[in-house]
């Protein structure tokens, strides 16, 4: 399976996540989601995988 770009990121906020991922135990990445809720009926998530 290949990999492609799902989203992007600035390279200052990928570091950010690779040190908040880093400094976790049994911490894989981040998972980003989209719920219903807020003024605009929808809300971004973002969860620490372990």
């Amino acid at each position: 399976m290949g990999r492609f770009a799902v989203i992007t990121m600035t390279e200052k906020a990928a570091d950010r996540v690779r040190e908040i991922v880093a400094t976790r135990d049994n911490a894989h990445g981040i998972r980003l989601g989209i719920k219903k809720g807020g003024c605009a009926g929808m809300e971004y998530t973002v969860d620490l995988v372990t």
